[in-house]
C-alpha cells in the first residue's frame, strides 16, 4: 500500500466517462456491493440474535466472538476490494494481535476492540448504502438505455408506454434516442459518484485512529530511537496502519505537541528541517 496520500478521483469529461475503464470498475463495484451487503446484513442480525438469545450460555458467548472476528476479516476483504475497484486508499484493518494470549485473555481482548464491533457496524450498515447504490445507478443508466435503444424494440414489435402515449412507431422512438445520449453520460458521472460514495462510507467508519491510539503510534513510530520529521512520521504511520481520515498532518503534529508538553518528545532543527525524537 501506497504511504502517500490518497490520490483525488481523476476528473473525466462528460463523454470521456463512456470509455474509462474506471467507469466500467465503479459500476462493478457497486453491481458487487449490493449481493454482498444482503450477505453482511443477514450475517450480522443472524448471530446477533441468536448469539444474543443465547448469551446467558457459553454457546452464545461463542457466537458473538465468533461473529466479531469474522466481521473484522469481512471488513478487511472490502476494503481490499474497494481498493482495487474504484482505486481509493483504505484503512488496512491490521490483524487482532492475540496469538500470545492465553485462552480467556484473547476472548476478553476480541470483545474490547473497537475495532471489531466498528467492523460489525460497518457491515450492517453496508446494505443499506449498497441498495440505495444500486437502485440509482440500475435505474439511470438502465433508462439512459433502454431510450437510446427505443427504435430498435419498437421495430421488433416491443411497444412502450409513457403515460397515457403509447409509443407504437419507430419514428416516435426516435424522439427518445437525442435525451437517453444526453442522460448515458449524466448516468455514469452519478455512478461514479456514488461508488465514491461508498468507498469514502468505508473510510469514515473502518480504521478510525483515536487521540489515545495517535499516541502510541506515534511513540511507536519514535521508539528506535531515530529523528524524524513530520512530514516522514506521518508517511511511516499511513504505511503501518493504512489510510485513514485520522492521519492527517493537523492531527499528527497536534499529537506530537502534545506529547512534547508532556515531556515524551523533544524536537530540533536540522538543515531546516524540525526532527522529533523521544526523550
Amino acid at each position: 500500500m501506497s504511504a502517500g496520500a490518497d490520490s483525488p478521483p481523476s476528473r473525466e469529461s462528460m463523454l470521456g466517462v463512456l470509455w474509462s475503464d474506471k467507469t466500467y470498475r465503479d459500476l462493478l463495484y457497486i453491481l458487487v456491493e449490493f449481493p454482498l451487503g444482503i450477505f453482511y446484513f443477514t450475517f450480522v442480525v443472524t448471530v446477533l440474535s441468536v448469539g444474543l438469545s443465547l448469551v446467558w450460555t457459553f454457546v452464545g458467548f461463542a457466537i458473538i466472538v465468533f461473529a466479531l472476528v469474522v466481521c473484522r476479516s469481512l471488513t478487511l476483504f472490502e476494503c481490499r476490494m474497494a481498493e482495487l475497484l474504484t482505486g481509493h486508499q483504505m484503512p488496512s484493518v491490521p490483524v487482532l494481535a492475540t496469538s500470545e494470549l492465553g485462552f480467556w485473555p484473547r476472548i476478553w481482548a476480541i470483545l474490547k476492540d473497537r475495532e471489531s464491533w466498528m467492523s460489525m457496524l460497518y457491515l450492517f450498515l453496508r446494505f443499506p448504502a449498497s441498495l440505495i447504490a444500486f437502485c440509482v445507478m440500475v435505474s439511470l443508466v438502465s433508462g439512459s438505455i433502454w431510450a437510446i435503444l427505443q427504435p430498435l424494440v419498437i421495430a421488433f414489435g416491443v411497444h412502450s408506454d409513457w403515460g397515457a402515449w403509447h409509443i407504437d412507431t419507430v419514428g416516435e422512438g426516435f424522439l427518445f434516442v437525442l435525451p437517453g445520449l444526453v442522460l448515458l453520460p449524466l448516468s455514469l458521472h452519478v455512478s461514479r459518484a456514488l461508488a465514491t460514495w461508498l468507498a469514502d462510507s468505508t473510510r469514515w467508519i473502518v480504521g478510525r485512529v483515536s487521540a489515545g491510539q495517535m499516541r502510541e503510534l506515534v511513540l511507536r513510530a519514535l521508539a528506535d530511537g531515530r529523528g524524524r520529521s513530520g512530514e516522514t512520521l506521518i508517511r511511516e504511520l499511513q504505511l503501518f496502519h493504512g489510510y485513514s481520515v485520522d492521519l492527517t498532518a493537523t492531527k499528527v503534529y497536534g499529537t506530537l505537541l502534545g506529547l512534547e508538553s508532556a515531556g515524551l518528545v523533544a524536537h530540533a532543527e536540522r538543515e531546516g528541517v524540525e526532527i522529533y525524537t523521544l526523550r
